[in-house]
């Protein structure tokens, strides 16, 4: 069974499943913005597996930070993180929300309507409007 939780970036001491997941994936620590963004942390059959975050700057609704363990790829947990990234923005206000991607994961973003809009450093800049419908699918 997979579930999920939201955890505010201030309550620190609930975060370490979040921290565990992003060393491991990412191999790095946590950032100023995590203290002030909307962490979700998705389990499957109660073992913590996929987080992703919401940071709102100045009207600004940015997703990132998506993280699936090795272990539990192919079960459609990034796609659900992402979809509940998506619409956590878009009930705070966030008609659009804004990520940056590797080159090599704009195909999983562009499946749920992101639109990449500008490359830097080695990250593309993708946009996506409106609220997210439908279900979590498999459609590569």
């Amino acid at each position: 069974m997979v579930s999920s939780k939201w955890i505010v970036g201030s309550e620190e001491s609930k975060l370490e499943d979040v921290k565990s997941i992003r060393r491991a994936v990412f191999s790095e620590e946590f950032d100023k913005d995590d203290i002030n963004a909307r962490h979700v942390l998705v389990s499957n059959e109660g073992t913590p597996a996929a987080t992703g975050r919401l940071v709102i700057k100045q009207g600004v609704h940015t997703l990132g930070k998506i993280a699936v363990l090795p272990e539990f790829r192919g079960k459609l947990l990034g796609d659900l993180v992402l979809r509940m990234l998506i619409r956590a923005a878009y009930n705070r206000g966030g008609n659009q929300q804004w990520l940056q991607s590797p080159p090599s994961a704009c195909a999983f973003f562009e499946r749920l309507g992101f639109v990449k809009k500008e490359e830097k450093d080695g990250l593309i800049t993708m946009l996506r409007e409106g609220d997210i419908t439908g279900a979590c699918n498999d459609s590569r």
